[in-house]
């Protein structure tokens, strides 16, 4: 694998998804006057799914990901302020309201 590859895992959400994830989050946790984050927020989240979807322990995070501290912390902090349960239920409900349409468009179909 070259330098300019990206390493990929399953659990890694679509550009799409961590778009999505990101305005949810923007929209929720207002960014704050500071220093830029020094990891990019996509890398950050799918270190997260990483972690959920394997059952691996932080310190296990893959080197393709930032540094498991930095993960870990971004994971508590939305834990605790409630970012990730909102996310969680309105990213359900699109998922529902999605596949209502799908099935609407069948039956009018049919």
């Amino acid at each position: 694998m070259t330098m300019s590859e990206k390493k990929t895992y399953p659990s890694d959400l679509t550009t799409k998804q961590c778009n999505l994830f990101q305005s949810i989050l923007h929209s929720i946790e207002p960014k704050k006057a500071g220093a830029p984050l020094k990891w990019q927020l996509e890398k950050i989240i799918n270190a997260i799914m990483y972690v959920i979807k394997s059952g691996c322990q932080w310190r296990m995070v893959p080197s393709e990901f930032p540094p498991w501290q930095t993960v870990y912390y971004h994971y508590n902090k939305w834990c605790k302020n409630g970012v990730l349960k909102t996310i969680n239920d309105i990213l359900t409900k699109l998922s529902m309201v999605s596949q209502t349409d799908v099935v609407d468009a069948k039956l009018h179909d049919g």
